[in-house]
């Protein structure tokens, strides 16, 4: 289930504060932040925004 826009414009990424977006890349489907280049998974439609536990975004 795709996250609602309304959310998207509000929430950040952990690490940068940049905006993120949801896209499928090749790390995963998730919640990708490009200023920081990483990929933020989403389990059972909820985001996991630890850093620790981002993937890396694969050019």
């Amino acid at each position: 289930m795709p996250i609602h826009a309304d959310l998207l414009e509000i929430v950040r990424c952990p690490k940068c504060k940049g905006k993120v977006a949801e896209r499928d890349t090749k790390a995963g489907h998730g919640l990708v932040c490009d200023a920081c280049k990483l990929v933020y998974g989403i389990v059972d439609d909820i985001p996991n925004f630890l850093v620790e536990e981002a993937r890396p975004l694969e050019a």
